[in-house]
């Protein structure tokens, strides 16, 4: 598999997450996911798309009781690359998730790019 995306000619892209996980993101930024991502599959990514709206706290308190492995948000670094790394809002409305709308016409806009 490894061998195989590194090959491909596709677009790589990587959703990144919006909360770490204890145990498995702890303090986790952007540039920290992006980085674990591209050495497990062997190659660059040509894009990180990561949600640039915090979650309310109240939303992420409820979320931290409702799943006891969220810690916090992803840490979004200053002076990402732009290029590379694409800030929207991908947050469904009261939730620590990706809205599967918005984040399907976030990567749509980077496929036709």
């Amino acid at each position: 598999m490894k061998k195989a995306i590194s090959l491909s000619k596709a677009k790589k892209i990587l959703v990144c997450n919006i909360m770490n996980k204890r145990g498995e993101t702890d303090g986790f930024g952007v540039e920290d996911f992006t980085a674990q991502f591209e050495k497990y599959i062997g190659a660059e990514l040509d894009y990180v798309l990561y949600n640039k709206n915090i979650p309310d706290e109240n939303t992420i308190e409820i979320s931290k009781k409702e799943d006891d492995s969220l810690l916090s948000p992803v840490i979004l670094e200053k002076d990402l690359d732009k290029n590379k790394f694409i800030g929207v809002n991908l947050l469904k409305k009261g939730e620590v998730n990706n809205d599967p709308k918005k984040t399907g016409e976030a990567i749509w806009k980077l496929i036709i790019k």
